[in-house]
């Protein structure tokens, strides 16, 4: 009878220990699925990279002529902003003069003439003009000073340097000189001389 249980034990103890070996093997399988699942999917994420990336680098081969172009023109654009920034100067420079010279006319009254316009310079930069001309009489000389100050968008201040009445002359006649402040244009760094000569 002790023999008999002795068999039986070991029987059940076959049977659990195939049990356990089931379980074990099911779990390996388990395992190595999940990892044959993982490297595959890993494999697919690569491959669409790699796929996403030889899309890009054929994107860039296809657009690298006019990367380069742009690239030349960039070179170009740098060479050229020396002159692009005197072209600007000299374009601001121009519109001041050009106002300045219209306003002068507006301020010839009648019977009155420039015979000279110079400029003087403070530093690099253009300040001051000194105006010659003829008129009929002091009056004129004050008309054409008021004219000038009504226009503060081109001129600070102007002061009579001289004037002289011509003697023995008909009709008569009174030379003057006139220093006119210039306004400064904003942004302007320098501006140009002017010497403009008028009947």
């Amino acid at each position: 009878m002790a023999n008999v249980n002795f068999i039986s034990s070991r029987r059940a103890e076959r049977v659990r220990l195939a049990k356990v070996a089931r379980w074990l093997f099911m779990g390996t399988m388990a395992c190595s699925l999940a990892a044959v699942f993982a490297i595959g999917w890993n494999f697919l994420q690569i491959m669409g990279v790699d796929s996403d990336i030889k899309t890009a680098e054929s994107d860039v081969d296809k657009l690298r002529p006019q990367i380069e172009r742009v690239k030349a023109d960039q070179a170009a654009r740098d060479e050229l902003q020396p002159y692009i920034t005197t072209l600007s100067e000299a374009q601001t420079s121009t519109r001041q003069w050009l106002g300045i010279m219209s306003s002068l006319k507006l301020a010839v009254p009648q019977e009155t003439w420039l015979t000279n316009v110079q400029s003087e310079r403070s530093g690099e930069v253009v300040s001051a003009l000194r105006i010659n001309g003829q008129t009929a009489n002091a009056a004129r000389v004050g008309e054409t000073m008021l004219r000038l100050n009504a226009q503060p968008a081109y001129y600070t201040g102007v002061v009579l340097v001289s004037a002289r009445q011509r003697q023995n002359e008909e009709p008569a006649r009174m030379d003057f000189q006139l220093a006119v402040q210039l306004q400064q244009p904003k942004g302007s760094e320098t501006t140009e001389g002017a010497d403009a000569k008028a009947k």
